[in-house]
């Protein structure tokens, strides 16, 4: 299975309760990094999202460009994974 890329949008929520951060995705892949960031570009209107990178229904990992790793740690990973609803 190749690796593909998708767009993660994040919105950031607070309220009496807490905060957190809701990730969300429309899902469709793309085979390279850059088409994918012109897609987020389209889809946002800006440089607030990331890249995933996913195999199959597993996300691998989330990238902040086209060398370099968020550096998401495996509970962060498994979190955005389950919004999306991925596996890790």
């Amino acid at each position: 299975m190749s690796k593909e890329y998708i767009v993660i949008e994040c919105s950031a929520w607070m309220n009496d309760s807490g905060y957190g951060i809701n990730y969300g995705t429309d899902s469709e892949r793309f085979s390279s990094y850059r088409n994918a960031e012109r897609h987020g570009w389209q889809l946002v209107g800006s440089d607030d999202f990331q890249i995933g990178m996913a195999e199959g229904n597993k996300l691998i990992d989330t990238m902040k460009s086209e060398t370099e790793s968020i550096g998401e740690d495996t509970e962060a990973l498994n979190e955005i994974a389950e919004q999306l609803g991925l596996t890790t």
